[in-house]
């Protein structure tokens, strides 16, 4: 018995009444993916933002600042140190301080588990690394994505925000954070 071969393929008129509407359609998808909108200049340019989680909550960091992100091993703890300081560990040869600033902004504490991670950043030869409960990803950012840092009571918190998206990000201003006194334990060598 001959098959016959159109049997089972789409006769070709149902394809050509399909197929010039889907290369139309993934033209101008093309071709609005590929514009330049020419606006950017008043509303900042793009940058990466790392976001984590600290006590339930969404925060990010500019990756510009961040030097690596490492899995929370171990670390030694510093005794007469604050209590927002957790300890230091060995990341590769280097000694880096790792803080938690949940304690430093006075969110609540959720222990230590095999999630966390350090986020080590680094502003004007300063490395410090940050304790994240986990690390949620990266996205592109811009400044107008994010909104003054009103709406946040906390006033130990509200000195290290640069702003807050609407979908609850809130982005960390790392060069206030490098600039609290309370991160320098010791002046002197």
């Amino acid at each position: 018995m001959k098959q016959d071969s159109n049997s089972t393929a789409l006769p070709t008129e149902k394809m050509d009444k399909y197929l010039p509407d889907t290369r139309n359609i993934l033209k101008r998808r093309a071709a609005a993916l590929a514009a330049e909108t020419g606006d950017d200049d008043d509303k900042g340019s793009m940058y990466e933002v790392v976001e984590f989680l600290l006590a339930f909550e969404l925060y990010g960091i500019k990756s510009s600042f961040v030097q690596e992100v490492y899995p929370l091993k171990d670390f030694a703890p510093l005794p007469g140190t604050p209590p927002f300081l957790v300890g230091i560990t060995n990341i590769r040869g280097r000694i880096v301080s790792v803080v938690d600033i949940k304690k430093l902004f006075n969110l609540p504490d959720k222990g230590i588990t095999d999630l966390n991670r350090v986020i080590i950043i680094e502003h004007e030869g300063n490395e410090l690394g940050i304790l994240a409960d986990r690390i949620m990803g990266i996205r592109n950012m811009k400044d107008r994505d994010f909104a003054a840092n009103k709406m946040l009571s906390a006033e130990s918190l509200s000195s290290f925000i640069h702003g807050v998206t609407d979908d609850r990000l809130i982005l960390l201003d790392v060069e206030k954070i490098f600039a609290d006194k309370r991160l320098i334990i010791n002046a002197e060598l």
